[in-house]
């Protein structure tokens, strides 16, 4: 019991076996003598406190509160939903606008180990979401081949931003714009599904 190592005003410890010096077991008791170092102890009994709150009480509501700012979007970003595409689509192009896709660069940003932070496809930066749908090489010939097959003058893509801003500006009727909308975020869908194939082995890059 933790009691029973507080003997006469200070910690005693009791092993089975002796305390290696050096490496993680004795690194963690070292580092867990200097927390102890900084405990008051007292005779009060034991309680739970929410550092959330002022008065150390545990709300339900201010746990929320604080669970949505911490890992919902803030940003105030439109839902596009095109009709025109399965939900599938939609949904990717949701993901994408929020930059919550899993790309190398958001991987790694969340402490998660990537083997690579480089664009898989090209192997030539870093791969963010800007670089998979726009600036890749992959992504710059896939733009272009579909602006000349639609027989409309290519826009200088420079983030992913301007790609939806470009569909939301561009003179057509109502109509065209909605299928202009459908082409492009097929594309995107087709583009991210590459990237996939290419990491988990389904297409073979040239060494």
């Amino acid at each position: 019991m933790v009691r029973d190592r507080w003997v006469d005003e200070q910690w005693q410890w009791n092993w089975d076996r002796s305390m290696p010096e050096g490496g993680r077991t004795g690194q963690q008791f070292i580092d867990m003598q200097q927390a102890l170092h900084q405990l008051e102890l007292s005779d009060r009994e034991d309680t739970w406190q929410c550092t959330l709150q002022h008065d150390g009480s545990f709300i339900v509501a201010c746990i929320r509160k604080h669970i949505d700012e911490k890992t919902l979007h803030s940003r105030d970003t439109e839902t596009r939903w095109n009709n025109l595409v399965p939900i599938k689509v939609n949904i990717l192009v949701w993901r994408l606008r929020m930059d919550r896709l899993p790309t190398r660069e958001n991987l790694m940003v969340r402490g998660i180990d990537v083997p690579s932070i480089l664009c898989p496809s090209c192997r030539a930066a870093m791969e963010d979401t800007d670089h998979v749908f726009v600036k890749c090489d992959i992504a710059v010939q896939i733009w272009k081949r579909i602006f000349r097959w639609i027989d409309m003058d290519q826009p200088m893509f420079g983030v992913i931003s301007d790609v939806f801003n470009w569909i939301d500006v561009v003179n057509v009727r109502q109509k065209a714009r909605g299928v202009l909308d459908a082409i492009f975020i097929s594309a995107m869908w087709v583009m991210w599904q590459y990237r996939n194939n290419v990491i988990f082995g389904a297409v073979t890059q040239p060494a």
